[in-house]
């Protein structure tokens, strides 16, 4: 199973080349917000998941497996084609019986069994949906900015301070530039 979800992400890289997308180029917009998610379990997807899904072309950031569309009283329209999403399974360690010198044998763990399994599902956007209306997710939740009254005392107190520039969708530290930049207060 490993080797046929490589071959299905390899497939859609191959199929994005051929059509004219180069996928290192992102052909997306917005920020936290727009990031792939599950529309059922509202959980992020992660990993080259997200990469591949924000190649898919929609503008809604959710999606769902056909069994889910289903579940949410809707369906998937006829023909569309879903998209790859990747995971690892834990493989449980076997047990082996091995031969003890009275002439009977103890059961005991394969410690070179076990580890990961890479599998894959496949998943539609709900745009390819009927009956499922995805929240919009276009639009980044803004908040009241509280600060934490130590961690401002504790960077006006710094002797030589780094600049602060407020920009971007990440909090992050240029040790080459000495600048941190972290989001807007409000984002």
């Amino acid at each position: 199973m490993t080797n046929i979800a490589y071959q299905v992400i390899t497939d859609r890289l191959i199929a994005m080349l051929e059509a004219g997308t180069a996928p290192w180029h992102k052909p997306w917009t917005g920020g936290a917000a727009s990031f792939p998610k599950n529309i059922k379990s509202k959980k992020h997807y992660n990993g080259i998941n997200v990469w591949m899904l924000h190649m898919s072309g929609y503008s809604s950031a959710y999606f769902l497996t056909f069994k889910q569309a289903k579940e949410l009283g809707g369906s998937v329209r006829k023909g569309e084609k879903g998209f790859p999403v990747v995971f690892t399974k834990q493989l449980p360690p076997r047990a082996v019986d091995v031969p003890t010198d009275n002439g009977g044998s103890e059961t005991m763990i394969d410690g070179r069994s076990g580890g990961r399994m890479l599998k894959y599902y496949t998943v539609f956007n709900a745009e390819q949906c009927d009956g499922i209306t995805a929240p919009d997710a276009g639009t980044v939740p803004t908040f009241e900015h509280d600060p934490i009254e130590t961690a401002e005392r504790i960077l006006s107190d710094m002797p030589n301070r780094p600049a602060i520039t407020h920009a971007g969708g990440r909090a992050c530290y240029s040790p080459a530039q000495d600048v941190i930049t972290m989001p807007e207060a409000n984002r």
